[in-house]
């Protein structure tokens, strides 16, 4: 597990074109602005569909631009990377969960990557194709947890339940209206142990097709 303590808002990754950083990019950190902002800063809100997968894409891409600022330890594949930039919103392989972060340090980002349960490594010295990754942000009070993989399902990740009450499951939206702040906060210590509990993520269905 990696893990770093740099601002997300005000660290450069030189690995992000013009076209991307000036583009869409910047009109997603536009759009998100306002909500965030009120997360950051612990103010309750309900959070319908739309918002959720604003915020959900917002941390996708913050977490791959984090990524960017130590590539040789990348733990996203580059193929999510290339997809992410042609849909410009989460796959239905990756999950973002949503909390409010009590704790001292007010910038952190963590991250994790390891092979589903049931599917062979193709290359295991390769850090880049990892089958699933986890990642942990947290801003102010605002705390994000990202989880993808890359098999040819919609497996989903089963988050253990001492963080049911403290992290809110907003991508892929299920609940219309999610309400925050969740009723626990989450702190540094707790977004670790959930970003370690990768160790056993998916239950692999080598048999479904891919979606």
């Amino acid at each position: 597990m990696d893990q770093g303590y740099r601002d997300p808002f005000t660290t450069v990754a030189g690995d992000v074109c013009e076209p991307c950083n000036t583009g869409w990019m910047h009109e997603l950190e536009e759009s998100s602005r306002p909500l965030l902002g009120h997360f950051i800063q612990g103010d309750a809100r309900n959070i319908r569909f739309w918002r959720q997968a604003l915020v959900a894409t917002w941390a996708i891409k913050t977490a791959m631009v984090w990524e960017c600022v130590s590539p040789n330890d990348r733990t996203i594949p580059l193929v999510v990377l290339r997809a992410f930039h042609v849909m410009q919103r989460p796959g239905m392989r990756q999950q973002v969960w949503l909390g409010r972060y009590a704790g001292e340090e007010p910038h952190s980002f963590q991250r994790t990557a390891g092979h589903a349960i049931g599917v062979p490594p193709r290359r295991p010295d390769v850090p880049d194709e990892a089958h699933a990754y986890f990642i942990a942000i947290n801003v102010g009070q605002l705390a994000l947890a990202v989880c993808g993989h890359l098999l040819q399902t919609e497996s989903r990740f089963k988050m253990p339940t001492e963080f049911a009450a403290s992290l809110i499951p907003i991508w892929p939206p299920t609940i219309e209206v999610v309400k925050w702040p969740p009723a626990e906060t989450i702190d540094y210590i707790a977004l670790q142990a959930c970003v370690r509990s990768l160790g056993e993520p998916i239950q692999a269905n080598p048999q479904a097709p891919e979606t």
